[in-house]
């Protein structure tokens, strides 16, 4: 008999924890996809070697703002024009906001079995874009201090994290035991392109007597970009000049780094199965063209309207002395960056023969936020060559997610999609959320193995062969 199951802990996480974002939820649970493995590296192909080739193997896109849909900001006029509506984005942010695109592309990913280990070898091109705002800042730049006359405006948490990057991996899974199987993917990776924001502490007081100004600033800021940027004697930035091309971009080896994503998959019984991943666990030294900006200091702006500065000119006056006190120092220097990790802990349950409901929880750690989602998924296998995954989400703050997966064929030639969110890519403009990855690739051996990635418990298969076999050389003698 299985163990009984014991869903407590994940049930727990779920329900404490806020949920906002996630990504790929829906592959998760379409371990007999390859691609899968990506978002678990202890997800095993169940046939011999598998290649896939450059872009088709895999794409990946996904776009997710919390915030609002591009409609609800935009009013379609009477002559179908469109009109910003900037009070419409005022009612809709929370305290901290965030935006997130990402654009994966794999250039080769190669699969094999040795003995009892399953390796996998890919090379991927990554490109992700996180940035964060506090409300305040938005209502800064909408209405104006107006609103913060005797209170303080909170800027912080601002941030702007790009990372581009080229990875090369080497994956390892191995079940040591009839109920665990455990992966580990080791990366080296080499950087592009990079932003990031270590600190950002930012406010603005206003006087209710005099509407004088008080600005108080830390911030510092890592660039690694195809840029000059000349300095004027007390370091702080005069100049900034583009210099570079794609191609230098893409062939830059002078910043490199190290990542490891890790994975399980538990089969707790005949019906339950528990599985997680924590991937880009990791750092880029980043060398060429490395800068880092700093910004720590006070002001004191008095009386914000004059004879010589009228209300119309005011923004452009007040943006102007900020630049002149406030003066931005920069160093040419290496530093490093660390990756953006994602996590997800989902568990499924048998409902019948090749068909299973899971649930995941998933997201990203940033240094000024945490994000995760919840996807609900309903898994149907039909002989092995076709698979339908059906999943709905609660994610980026909107019920409107309904997902869809499929993988059609096993051998030689197998394809696959999957989205979180099929509206988004119907009506991307009234959505939170557009997420797509699709390829193909190339099985060989299928017949060698059986089903040891379709989740449940395929390990009972394999002891009730065995016993089979006991009892029937009992027989025999």
């Amino acid at each position: 008999m299985c163990r009984p199951p014991i869903l407590t802990i994940f049930l727990l996480i779920t329900v404490i924890m806020s949920i906002d974002a996630q990504q790929n939820s829906t592959l998760f649970f379409m371990q007999s996809t390859p691609q899968a493995n990506f978002v678990n590296p202890a997800v095993r192909n169940e046939c011999a070697w598998m290649l896939g080739l450059p872009v088709l193997s895999s794409v990946h896109v996904e776009y997710g703002n919390p915030a609002f849909t591009v409609h609800q900001v935009l009013k379609k006029q009477p002559d179908n024009s469109y009109l910003f509506d900037g009070n419409e984005v005022m009612s809709k942010l929370g305290r901290t906001n965030y935006l997130n695109v990402e654009a994966h592309i794999n250039l080769l990913f190669v699969s094999w079995w040795m003995k009892k280990s399953f390796f996998t070898f890919s090379v991927n091109e990554k490109a992700d874009l996180f940035l964060t705002y506090p409300r305040d800042l938005l209502a800064l730049a909408w209405n104006g201090n107006t609103q913060f006359v005797g209170k303080t405006a909170q800027l912080g948490h601002t941030g702007v994290f790009l990372n581009y990057r080229r990875e090369y991996a080497i994956g390892i899974a191995r079940q040591p035991s009839s109920d665990l199987v455990w992966g580990i993917r080791g990366k080296l990776l080499f950087g592009k392109l990079n932003t990031s924001v270590v600190r950002s502490n930012i406010n603005l007081y206003t006087d209710p007597a005099t509407y004088d100004l008080t600005f108080n600033s830390k911030f510092r800021a890592n660039t690694s970009l195809p840029v000059n940027i000349i300095l004027n004697p007390d370091n702080t930035v005069d100049t900034i000049i583009y210099k570079g091309n794609v191609k230098s971009i893409l062939m830059n080896r002078s910043n490199w780094g190290l990542a490891f994503d890790l994975g399980f998959i538990n089969y707790r019984n005949d019906k339950v199965t528990i599985s997680g991943s924590l991937l880009d666990l990791g750092l880029i030294r980043w060398a060429s063209d490395g800068y880092t900006f700093k910004e720590n200091g006070q002001y004191f702006y008095n009386g914000p309207l004059n004879d010589t500065v009228n209300q119309d000119n005011y923004v452009n006056h007040l943006v102007t002395i900020i630049k002149n006190e406030f003066g931005i120092t920069a160093q040419h220097r290496s530093y490093i960056s660390f990756l953006i990790p994602t996590y997800y802990l989902g568990a499924t349950y048998a409902l019948a023969k090749g068909l299973n409901a899971g649930a995941v929880l998933s997201g990203k750690i940033s240094r000024f936020r945490v994000t995760s989602g919840l996807t609900l998924s309903l898994n149907k296998t039909f002989k092995q060559k076709v698979s339908v995954s059906l999943s709905y989400s609660y994610l980026y703050k909107s019920l409107k997610n309904i997902g869809l997966g499929v993988k059609l064929g096993k051998s030689p030639i197998q394809f696959y999609a999957v989205s979180d969110n099929i509206l988004g890519l119907i009506k991307p403009f009234d959505t939170k959320n557009i997420n797509l990855r699709c390829g193909l690739q190339f099985n060989f051996g299928c017949k060698r193995r059986g089903n040891i990635s379709g989740g449940g418990c395929g390990w009972l298969r394999e002891e009730e062969d065995r016993r089979g076999r006991i009892q029937r050389l009992l027989k025999k003698m």
